[in-house]
């Protein structure tokens, strides 16, 4: 006869597998943000991606927000500092150390910002951009989602023990400061405060009504979401960064509808161990290292398929993948930039693992 399972082993269960649900949303995140990179010419299934890929990361922050913050608002700043500015000012630096070899290389078109050699003068004056978040430098162009994630998280736990009185108030508070930003093309502190840092702190409320109204929906209402956001995205399609002002309203609809779906398919898939839950948790344990470089290993293809097929060197600069329609090449982007940014990784922890072991013999 089988012992009954103790309260506490089966509160361990749901809160792994409620751990693995986040994880597997954010792989499942990445990999549609690479894929959205490496087959920029796929439409219109693009457009679809482009409705939610990034707002799920958002909502997923706001859903973890602990109301223990409430109290220890500064512990979260530093936190959140710790995860998100540090490693990409550290990515940013050293980017920029590499520049002069990068242009060497032909990575950076002639006529840009940063298509020339750098000087002392250009160093420093770069180095105080990366500070500042602020990039110029096309291959590390995606992390201005870090600097909104950032800056909204920020300003979601300055006002937090307000907006947790009244969330959905905040939502609606957030969205229309967003519009008016957008409407009256207002960018504050360097042009780094813009519309798209409200919708952030608007989407992140919405992560954060979720926690308690949130459940897994039936197969079928999931098939549903889908369609829908499919569906939408056929008509308010576009980037989050160049959106029109009369679509931000079926954007948020989408980008919300599109998360709430990614998360259904990720209780699902975490209450089943196999590799594709395996392997979607590791990636989503990983993407920031996948965010920094993905852009980066994409031009170890796009110099691969140049070399192969005998183009001119100037395509070495196309970017984030070689211009025109590159077919199923770019399935190879979309491999390359998953898998190269976690061997790397992997590798540097070998490396200063095997560097302390030394050190600690001396």
């Amino acid at each position: 006869m089988s012992k009954p399972v103790s309260d506490n082993r089966l509160t361990d269960v749901k809160s792994t597998r409620h751990s693995d649900m986040i994880s597997i949303a954010k792989g499942i995140g990445i990999v549609l943000m690479v894929i959205g990179h490496s087959g920029r010419y796929m439409e219109p299934f693009n457009w679809m991606i482009y409705m939610f890929h990034m707002p799920l990361f958002v909502i997923l922050s706001g859903y973890c927000f602990k109301e223990y913050y409430l109290d220890h608002q500064w512990l979260f700043v530093k936190r959140r500092v710790r995860r998100l500015y540090v490693p990409v000012v550290i990515c940013g630096c050293v980017m920029l150390l590499l520049h002069n070899i990068f242009y060497s290389w032909g990575f950076y078109p002639p006529e840009t910002v940063v298509g020339s050699h750098y000087g002392l003068r250009d160093v420093l004056r770069e180095f105080v951009h990366v500070l500042g978040f602020k990039f110029v430098d096309p291959i590390l162009g995606v992390l201005w989602f870090v600097r909104e994630l950032l800056a909204s998280s920020l300003i979601v736990i300055a006002l937090s023990r307000i907006i947790v009185r009244c969330k959905w108030l905040w939502v609606a508070i957030f969205v229309a400061i967003a519009m008016i930003f957008h409407y009256f093309n207002i960018e504050l502190l360097a042009e780094e405060l813009s519309f798209t840092t409200w919708l952030f702190c608007a989407l992140f409320c919405v992560g954060w009504i979720l926690q308690q109204y949130w459940k897994p929906s039936e197969w079928w209402v999931t098939v549903l979401m889908l369609v829908f956001v499919a569906t939408l995205s056929l008509f308010y399609h576009g980037s989050l960064t160049k959106i029109r002002f009369y679509r931000i309203l079926p954007y948020l609809v989408g980008a919300v509808s599109g998360s709430v779906m990614t998360m259904n398919v990720s209780y699902y898939l975490a209450r089943r161990s196999s590799w594709l839950h395996r392997c979607l948790a590791y990636l989503g344990n990983n993407t920031m290292i996948i965010l920094m470089l993905h852009l980066l290993c994409f031009k170890l293809v796009t110099a691969f398929i140049v070399y192969c097929q005998g183009l001119p060197l100037a395509h070495l600069a196309d970017y984030p993948v070689l211009e025109g329609r590159i077919g199923a090449l770019m399935w190879i982007y979309a491999l390359v930039g998953l898998v190269l940014p976690l061997l790397a990784k992997a590798i540097w922890k070998k490396l200063r693992t095997s560097v302390v072991k030394i050190a600690c013999k001396k």
